[in-house]
């Protein structure tokens, strides 16, 4: 799993360097799980710039899942509207999305198209993982 969101806010690592790590872990024969996310201000941006760093550095998107992780709603129980998750995921063949994943919002992130699944944190600790597991039937 390479994860930007931590690497770019506090390590300062580069869009492109994340690329570079996703490209480096595809040639050495590595499956990966690119997470992007962005800060609430940053937002309508990633939308379009983010996930072309990845995409730049991917040939066979077979060996990639796209996970989201926006870090404005990581911790803060606030989750995307269905709609915006839907927007970030259209692109990649495997999508999951990881902002507080509950169990009270996994129904209706399920019901998008685009949406593959979840990267849960804190909610795979509770009873409430079994929601989310079961939402996607």
């Amino acid at each position: 799993m390479i994860k930007d969101c931590k690497s770019r806010h506090v390590f300062g690592e580069s869009d492109k360097l994340i690329g570079q790590k996703v490209a480096h872990a595809l040639a050495k024969g590595l499956r990966v799980i690119a997470c992007t996310g962005e800060k609430l201000a940053e937002r309508e941006k990633f939308v379009f710039e983010k996930k072309e760093v990845i995409a730049d550095n991917v040939k066979d998107w077979s060996k990639v899942v796209l996970a989201c992780e926006p870090v404005w709603a990581i911790g803060t129980s606030k989750t995307a509207t269905p709609q915006k998750a839907q927007e970030v995921h259209e692109k990649a063949p495997v999508s999951i999305y990881g902002g507080s994943v509950m169990g009270a919002t996994c129904k209706e992130l399920a019901s998008q198209p685009e949406v593959d699944g979840f990267l849960v944190g804190d909610a795979s600790l509770k009873p409430e993982f079994v929601d989310i597991i079961n939402a996607k039937q």
